[in-house]
């Protein structure tokens, strides 16, 4: 897989936020081809113009995603403002993937609540 040649440690799963087509020059659409079953979770606002196309060829390409759709045009981190729920679904998302993973700890909390410092 072409994220994982020459890896140290080689991602388990991504998550792309209000993904395009190009970005400063890069075009992710032929990495996505080349993913192979690694799970990518794309989110994107419906409204958000080339980003939401770019999402959909995205999720099109990359065998194992899926597309979270939100309502509005909100971009990238605005996103989080707009729906306070999506820090918590994509730790959810990513706990499901990585969590059982060797030296991954326990299962994690609510993100809003501050983590203890005892």
């Amino acid at each position: 897989e072409l994220l994982a040649d020459g890896a140290e440690n080689p991602p388990k799963c991504l998550v792309l936020l209000s993904p395009g087509l190009t970005y400063r020059g890069i075009e992710p659409l032929p990495f996505a081809r080349d993913l192979g079953h690694m799970p990518v979770l794309i989110v994107s606002a419906v409204e958000d113009g080339g980003s939401y196309r770019g999402a959909q060829a995205l999720s099109n390409a990359a065998r194992a995603s899926q597309l979270m759709e939100f309502e509005g045009s909100d971009h990238g981190t605005n996103l989080f403002d707009a729906h306070p729920e999506l820090a918590d679904e994509i730790v959810q998302w990513l706990w499901a993937r990585v969590g059982s993973m060797p030296g991954s700890g326990s299962q994690p909390t609510d993100i809003a609540e501050p983590a203890s410092t005892d």
